[in-house]
């Protein structure tokens, strides 16, 4: 029978802890900067041609990333897009 890992896990020094949270809030500030930027770029497209995966494209990034840089943010790109259009309607 293997035996079990009964050891206590390592001590994480408070430095350590600081740096988690601190990647933790620039995650945040990339999704609500990723949530600006494709928003800006639906306010000039054409909407009837513009899908996530070209907007994706736009900023650099997979369109598995935007999706998840959205959802981090508790947003959708259909939200955002739906947005844009009450915008120009305004």
């Amino acid at each position: 029978m293997p035996k079990t890992n009964t050891k206590k896990p390592p001590f994480i020094p408070p430095a350590a802890d600081d740096l988690i949270v601190s990647r933790k809030q620039h995650g945040r500030k990339i999704s609500r900067e990723t949530c600006q930027r494709v928003f800006e770029i639906l306010l000039t497209a054409d909407l009837s041609q513009t899908r996530a995966g070209a907007v994706a494209n736009k900023l650099g990034i997979s369109p598995t990333t935007l999706r998840r840089r959205l959802r981090e943010n508790n947003t959708h790109y259909q939200s955002i897009l739906d947005n844009v259009r009450l915008q120009r309607c305004e």
